[in-house]
């Protein structure tokens, strides 16, 4: 079933006077496929994981490496919609996500330099978030 195309999905027109209004429905009646993914579509974003990222910057006084794995974010589910702006005369839109929680596990390895000193680990890492407004405004 294509999740754009159910019949309880709301069908949103350009030029609907309440079209942010039904924008932002949209957003609450799709949440349960997002939430539980769509097979051969999505996956769910529950304990959303992530295979493996690098971080790398610097210059040759300071500069790192940090490889990232098995992370696991957890939370995700939990988000809301505050606004979902369109502009259907320039294809834009705007949107603000709250995640009220959110907290993120998994595996690191660092190696890097700060001046002539050497910066390297290893190990798990956990970060909690959830203290601090998370707030995702896309443009």
């Amino acid at each position: 079933e294509n999740i754009f195309l159910a019949p309880n999905f709301p069908r949103c027109r350009r030029d609907d006077p309440e079209l942010q209004k039904c924008l932002l429905q949209a957003t609450e009646t799709v949440k349960p496929y997002v939430i539980e993914g769509v097979p051969n579509f999505s996956k769910s974003i529950v304990n959303f994981t992530v295979p493996g990222v690098v971080l790398q910057a610097g210059n040759q006084a300071i500069n790192y490496r940090a490889d990232v794995n098995d992370i696991v974010l957890y939370g995700l589910e939990n988000y809301k919609f505050e606004y979902f702006n369109y502009f259907p005369e320039n294809l834009t839109y705007t949107s603000r996500v709250v995640f009220p929680y959110i907290y993120i596990e998994g595996k690191y390895k660092l190696k890097g330099n700060i001046f002539f000193a050497p910066l390297s680990g290893h190990g798990a890492f956990h970060v909690n978030v959830s203290k601090y407004p998370n707030k995702i405004l896309y443009v």
